[in-house]
């Protein structure tokens, strides 16, 4: 469980900033104040991802709240890479998402 947090080295955070962004928008996710946000009528736990430019990398942080068995109940912050039982369907479906992210940067 936790958060799935990683540097991801780049020799242009601004730019490759810029392309994840546009990229997460196109994927459904909308930003907030701080954090990009997807939701789905579907699926009913939230994907929510953090970026910002380092000095030569971009810092990342994704996660998904956890449902429970109790309706509208979600328990930390679920790393979609961890292999914990919480979950585990909810979490393959951001796999794909985090791959594509870090060939973007790097």
């Amino acid at each position: 469980m936790g958060k799935y947090v990683i540097d991801l080295p780049t020799s242009d955070p601004e730019g490759a900033l810029e392309r994840v962004e546009d990229y997460l928008a196109k994927q459904g996710f909308w930003k907030g104040k701080n954090v990009w946000k997807r939701t789905s009528k579907l699926v009913l736990s939230p994907e929510y991802i953090t970026l910002r430019a380092g000095e030569d990398h971009v810092h990342l942080e994704a996660w998904i709240k956890v449902l429970t068995p109790l309706p509208g109940v979600w328990v930390k912050k679920g790393d979609p890479h961890s292999d914990a039982p919480v979950a585990t369907p909810t979490k393959e479906r951001m796999r794909p998402l985090l791959d594509r992210i870090e060939r973007m940067v790097g």
